[in-house]
């Protein structure tokens, strides 16, 4: 079998695996948040059904949610500025115009509405004090008397391709 044949099979393999235990990291943390360890109101949208799992799994995911809230809530004392996006807010306010075109136009893409779901889960925290305020890693959001108008389909454009 040509080497490259070998690789491409290894590959395919590998992303198997890793999107298996994404779908069971997924499946598990539901099983948590419907025994009432936590609440999160998208994981709905990522599986069918809730299959129960055992109870050491669902602490396990419990503990670990309560350690990362705890961290980021820690994190956010005692500094001057503070400021967290989500990827949909690094996406469609950072990122270029020119560059989100281009990676639009790089293949047909008809899921927007899960994509920006799911980019609410994934966030850049920073945080700055004092003179280090001058170099911050992400501009602070606008102050606006606006009300906050969250992600619809409506507001991305949608092209269809020919």
């Amino acid at each position: 079998m040509p080497r490259t044949k070998k690789k491409q099979q290894h590959k395919k393999g590998s992303d198997t695996a890793v999107q298996g235990t994404n779908d069971s990291s997924v499946m598990s943390k539901a099983s948590a948040a419907a025994r009432g360890y936590f609440r999160d109101a998208f994981l709905q949208h990522f599986v069918c059904r809730v299959a129960r799992r055992a109870p050491l799994i669902n602490r396990g995911y419990y503990v670990r949610w309560r350690a990362v809230d705890h961290c980021v809530r820690r994190f956010l004392q005692g500094w001057d500025c503070c400021v967290c996006l989500d990827m949909n807010d690094f996406y469609l306010r950072l990122i270029p115009k020119e560059e989100r075109d281009r990676v639009e136009s790089l293949e047909p893409f008809d899921e927007h509405e899960e994509w920006h779901e799911k980019c609410c889960h994934y966030f850049i925290l920073t945080a700055s004090r004092g003179l280090l305020m001058e170099q911050a890693l992400l501009p602070a959001p606008p102050v606006s008397s606006a009300p906050v108008i969250s992600w619809s389909p409506t507001v991305l454009p949608v092209r269809p391709i020919p």
